[in-house]
């Protein structure tokens, strides 16, 4: 018996030895494992070809031929991540297999592309450059797709903003037409997204075109990458201590605060922009991605124009391995059809979400979704309930200290791979403070965007109030949903008592009967905001080293009533 186990063991092995031996096989696999249309080509590629911008900078660039096509529709990808990374050459290969022809291309300054990398400046005038060289090729048949990820997204739409008539489609998740507001949206300025990227784009850059790309960095989990020194003083120099060596790009980010300075003006597309794309566009995002907003921003912008986009949210981080999969079978389906006339094979709703708790797929004719909003108020005894506080005098207070902030943990952070966690640390810190409900007798749905209106006292120029919703389950379990920040200025107003609110970021949850709904509240969330120093504007900060502590207060009764408003319903049952 176990003489015959060991043959059909041998032969199972090389029966899949051969098929992984050959493309055919490989791509069966693959196409199998992800519902993708079945490979119908061999692929050559003809590597760093020297495409020649205007002002004479030759930018590197790959193209992926399917072996037996003259002409094909073609798919450009243009990348600040290295053109043969994960980033890029598994789809470059996936689109090629299938019958098209791939353009793949380090920006200007990165890879193996001449010139000096200025992050989102050239991406316009570039792209524009290399469509013009792509269209005079004998194997471009004028249907044009546009791809990519992330900077990727960015570089597609910085060409279709100006409507070339090859581009046909647009596939660009997780993008957004500008990065100022990812930075200084909150008032505060996003370390984590700055220095993080700063340092993963350096780090690539020194250690050549197949160093740690962002996608292989956040898939190893950040295993054998030195940690990001987020507590560098000053902020505006925290580069060096990451690196070792000035970043222009970084400094710029830390020094240029006002959306309208050179470098923002020079590096953004405008609403106009977006909302002037003809093609249709593929938007995407998840709820605890780290330019969920903009992407929203974007589609509204582009839906009240008139363009229908298409809209796919997720539950997942800005680099997610499930969505990636998603986004390899979605593409095909979007470019097959807009390039070469195939039947849509994507659901007929133009939006599709996913819901968290039930993880159910929900297909819908537009977002945001009406939903009737109810207030929850914060009490004494640490309570959350729908009933305003009828006492006098309440209030909650706590110390936030600079020199031990309050850390980001979970949420949208730029390189995160759990962002859903266990919120015990985080809660249990004497510079938090939550209000939490009883038991829900009922199902009910949060689908959208709640906001807290909370009612401030505190010995500070300015703070920050990080509001987080969490998710407590029948065992005591807290897990955070979503959360928002600010920072205020308490100079501004009149009164020591200051009203303050916070959006936070949209989200679709059903909670189900006994859990229990919790909100936190803190004065910080290092380095998603960077900590607040205590003193002094944003721009002194960022070169600052000295730290001063603040006592905050939230009060919460008759007159002040602090609560969080969220779009709340019953949920009818478990189809809606």
């Amino acid at each position: 018996m176990w003489k015959r186990i060991l043959f059909a063991s041998l032969a199972v092995a090389i029966l899949l030895a051969l098929v992984l031996g050959h493309w055919r096989g490989r791509s069966f696999l693959f196409s199998t494992a992800l519902g993708l249309p079945h490979a119908r080509n061999d692929v050559s590629i003809e590597a760093d070809v020297t495409v020649t911008m205007a002002d004479g900078t030759g930018l590197a660039t790959d193209i992926y031929r399917p072996v037996g096509l003259d002409t094909a529709p073609a798919i450009l990808m243009r990348t600040a991540y290295g053109k043969a990374a994960p980033s890029t050459k598994p789809f470059a290969m996936a689109f090629a297999r299938r019958g098209y022809i791939v353009v793949a291309q380090d920006v200007r300054g990165t890879g193996n592309s001449d010139g000096s990398f200025v992050p989102l400046v050239n991406e316009r005038s570039d792209g524009a450059d290399t469509v013009s060289w792509l269209s005079r090729q004998p194997w471009f048949d004028g249907q044009l797709g546009l791809f990519g990820l992330s900077y990727l997204g960015f570089t597609a739409n910085a060409i279709a903003v100006d409507n070339p008539p090859q581009v046909k489609a647009v596939f660009a998740p997780v993008t957004t037409r500008s990065f100022y507001p990812v930075y200084y949206e909150t008032g505060g300025f996003n370390l984590d997204a700055a220095l993080g990227w700063a340092v993963i784009v350096h780090r690539q850059e020194t250690a050549g075109q197949e160093g740690p790309s962002l996608l292989r960095r956040i898939l190893s989990r950040g295993e054998n990458t030195p940690a990001i020194p987020y507590d560098a003083l000053p902020i505006a120099e925290a580069d060096v201590a990451a690196t070792g060596e000035k970043v222009e790009f970084y400094r710029t980010f830390v020094t240029q605060t006002d959306p309208g300075a050179d470098y923002w003006r020079q590096s953004s597309l405008t609403e106009n922009d977006i909302a002037g794309i003809t093609a249709p566009v593929y938007l995407a995002s998840g709820w605890y991605d780290a330019l969920l907003p903009h992407v929203l921003s974007d589609y509204a912008t582009l839906e009240k124009a008139g363009r229908a986009p298409r809209l796919v949210i997720g539950d997942g981080p800005h680099v997610d391995t499930m969505a990636i999969f998603r986004y390899f079978k979605h593409s095909i389906a979007w470019f097959d059809h807009h390039l070469q006339g195939r039947p849509m094979d994507l659901p007929p709703e133009p939006v599709q979400i996913r819901r968290m708790g039930d993880n159910k797929w929900l297909h819908l004719e537009e977002w945001p979704v009406s939903s009737p909003r109810t207030s929850f108020y914060f009490g004494p005894d640490e309570k959350l309930t729908t009933e305003p506080v009828p006492l006098d005098s309440s209030s909650t207070h706590y110390t936030y200290d600079p020199a031990n902030p309050t850390p980001a943990i979970g949420g949208p952070l730029l390189s995160t791979t759990k962002p859903v966690v266990d919120n015990a640390e985080l809660e249990s810190r004497a510079d938090t403070i939550t209000f939490t409900t009883t038991a829900l007798d009922e199902d009910v749905d949060i689908l959208g965007t709640p906001s807290a209106l909370l009612h401030v006292q505190a010995n500070a120029e300015t703070i920050d109030l990080f509001v987080r919703i969490a998710r407590v389950d029948k065992n005591g379990k807290s897990t955070n949903v979503t959360d928002g920040v600010r920072r205020f200025s308490l100079t501004k107003t009149g009164g020591p008592i200051h009203s303050a609110r916070v959006d936070l970021w949209p989200t679709a949850i059903r909670l189900r009967a006994g859990e229990r709904l919790r909100v936190m509240i803190a004065s910080g969330a290092h380095p998603r905001i960077a900590r607040n120093l205590g003193e002094g504007d944003l721009a002194e900060q960022a070169s600052m080293t000295t730290m001063r502590s603040a006592v905050v207060t939230i009060h919460h009764n008759r007159e002040h009533p602090s609560l969080i408003e969220l779009p709340f319903r019953v949920s009818t049952s478990d189809n809606d």
